[in-house]
Order: C-alpha cells, then structure tokens, then sequence
C-alpha cells in the first residue's frame, strides 16, 4: 500500500469495494436514527484534501534544477511527474468516496422512510386490535354470567398488544442507542487517524457489519411481532365463535323451557278440565239422591 518514498499508493486501495457492500447492505436496512445524528454524520463524512506535497515539492525539485547540472534534470523531472499522478490518483479516489458517501446518504433516508412505515403499519395493527377489544369488553358488559369469560381473555388481548408495543418501542431504544454508539465510536476512531483514506476504509467496515446485525435483529423484531398479532386475531376470532356458541346454548336451552312450559300448562288444562268434570257429575248425582230421598 505504501511505496518506498512512504506515499499512499492509491492503487492497491479496497476502500472503493468496501463502500460498495456498505452501500448494499445499507439499501435493505430500516435503519432508525434521530434527525442530525445518524444520516447526518454519514452525510458530513468527508476527507480533507492530503497536502499537496507533491506540488511543494515539485517547487522545490524546480528551484534546485536550475543549481543541479544538467545530466540530473531529468531525473528529477520524472520524480515531480510521478509524485503529480500519484497527487491526482489520490484527489480522484477521495472524490469518488465524497460521492459514494453522498449516494450511502441518500440510501440510509430511503431505508429509514420505509422503517418509518413498516412502524406505522404494525402500531396500526396493534391500536385496532386494542379498540376490538374495548369494543367487546363494552358490549359483552351487559351479558350474563355464562359470557363473562369473554371479558377475562379480551383483557388478556389487550395485555398481549401492549406487550407487543412494549417490546417494539424497546427494541427500537436499543437499535437507536446502538447507532448512536457506533456514531460516537467513528467519531472517536476517526480522530486518531493518521490518513483520511485509512479512517474512511475502517469505518465502512464497522458501518457494514453494524449494518447487518441491525437489519437482523428487526428482522427477528418483525417476525416476532407478527407471530404475536397473528396469535391476538386467532384468540379473537376463538372468543368470537365461543360468545356465538354460548348465544346459541342459551336460546335453545330457552326454546327447550318455553316448550316444558307449554306442555305443563296443557297437561295442567286437561287435568283441570277432567276434575271439572267429576266434580260436575258427583254434584249431578248428590242431587239426584237428594230428589229421590
């Protein structure tokens, strides 16, 4: 990397590479960040022109060329070229990576935008999940005794979403305090630097593998949560068809007691009709007696 006058051989630099898989790895990660920390730091993340030494020397190189004779010019000569395209080769390669760090910019906004709304849509999930509950419990409170088991496990509904919740706004906590440790840690690594290309280099490394084991913890965050409203609409639809069953058990235990009724009160008639009507004839026949005697 390093030639034997102690110049960057820009040649033999993999920065270009790295920034490239940082870049691809980035475009996929929701990455979640505050304003000004994060995006901004990737955005501000530029390298200062090295020292155009290469320009004091060739200055120097010509003040002495005209006191050196001439059998010496031109291998000096060769010496100011070599050292001016060597100049040029490293101002290219840190426009190149102004520019990558421009495009890695733009691609973390993109990937935070989409983080946003993947947010929105699972806390969307969750608030309707909680206000069917409250709807149920509101419903059901004028049911009878056999349905106040619904009320019991639209209780424990709500308790799953706002766990849910709980842990989704924890592991959001804990993606953001771990940017904000790698943004503090570049900041740290970056001051100690000797060269530009060399901090720049590391960095897209540590930004790469943060990257990653960023995207999968959300990943194993977003299966999770899914499982878990997943499980809170099938609870939901079981309470559901158990309030059904329980309506149904009830009207035809009502149907069964409204028939026992109407039997009993027929068998009631008859019986007061045949009583009536022994009662009429003994009274027939004790006047009959009496007429007689």
């Amino acid at each position: 990397m390093m030639d034997d006058k102690g110049k960057l051989n820009i040649c033999n630099l993999r920065g270009p590479a790295i920034v490239f898989a940082l870049f691809t790895l980035i475009v996929v990660f929701p990455a979640r960040a505050e304003p000004g920390d994060f995006l901004d730091n990737i955005s501000k993340l530029e390298i200062n022109n090295p020292p155009a030494s290469g320009a004091a020397s060739g200055e120097s190189v010509s003040s002495k060329q005209n006191n050196d004779s001439p059998d010496k010019k031109t291998p000096q000569k060769q010496d100011v070229v070599r050292k001016k395209s060597h100049q040029n080769k490293t101002e290219s390669t840190i426009n190149a990576l102004r520019k990558q760090n421009a495009e890695l910019s733009a691609a973390a906004k993109a990937a935070e935008k989409k983080r946003a709304e993947t947010t929105r849509e699972l806390s969307a999930q969750i608030a309707t999940l909680k206000a069917q509950s409250e709807q149920r419990v509101q419903k059901e409170s004028g049911e009878t005794a056999a349905v106040s088991a619904l009320s019991k496990k639209n209780a424990e509904l709500a308790a799953a979403a706002e766990a849910a919740q709980k842990k989704l706004d924890e592991t959001t906590r804990s993606l953001t305090a771990q940017i904000a440790a790698l943004t503090a840690q570049r900041a740290q690594n970056e001051s100690g630097q000797t060269t530009a290309l060399d901090a720049l280099s590391k960095k897209n490394a540590e930004l790469a593998a943060a990257v990653e084991a960023a995207q999968k913890k959300l990943d194993e965050t977003t299966r999770t949560l899914s499982v878990q409203i997943a499980a809170l609409k099938t609870q939901k639809e079981q309470s559901e068809n158990l309030q059904k069953s329980t309506i149904d058990t009830l009207t035809g235990k009502n149907l069964e007691l409204r028939a026992a009724a109407e039997s009993a009160q027929k068998k009631q008639d008859e019986t007061t009709r045949a009583l009536s009507a022994q009662i009429a004839a003994l009274n027939k026949q004790r006047v009959e007696r009496e007429g007689q005697q």
